[in-house]
């Protein structure tokens, strides 16, 4: 009985120290870098809340963004940033857009401001020395521009 007590409380705090999925809660200064036929380059501002009740480090991001539910392009971040617990945060980042997935839904762009933005996908982070991947999975209705903001 007495090993398994401590086996219970360690596994106890594991579970309690899963890391949950951080809150998307916009996109901001959105650019773009550099145009191009088939591809192009978008920087943007993401910004988040991280629910948890500890500070993580995240480590690196894998997604697919998902604009009106057609593909246009994979995100990476591949950085270490320590987030505080309970804290808001920004990620300054940039992606390669598909031009000719975006050129399907160009019209639709172009004439609303007004677009589904889909990421699909996981983030790697560390907490008390523990690496875990949480998934990414936000969709959302967000004022868009291919012209800036």
């Amino acid at each position: 009985m007495r090993k398994i007590t401590p086996l219970l409380a360690l596994i106890c705090i594991f579970a309690a120290c899963t890391p949950k999925p951080f809150e998307y809660k916009g996109i901001k200064n959105f650019t773009v870098k550099n145009w191009g036929f088939s591809e192009s380059t978008v920087g943007f501002e993401l910004q988040y809340f991280n629910p948890n009740n500890f500070s993580v480090t995240l480590k690196k991001v894998d997604a697919d963004v998902f604009i009106n539910n057609q593909f246009v392009g994979k995100y990476h971040l591949d950085t270490t940033i320590l987030i505080a617990k309970k804290a808001d945060f920004n990620l300054v980042s940039s992606m390669q857009v598909d031009m000719r997935s975006l050129l399907k839904n160009s019209v639709t762009v172009l004439l609303n401001k007004d677009v589904t933005l889909k990421v699909v996908g996981k983030t790697t982070v560390k907490t008390l020395g523990i690496t875990a991947n949480v998934p990414v999975n936000y969709e959302t209705i967000q004022k868009f521009s291919l012209f800036g903001n």
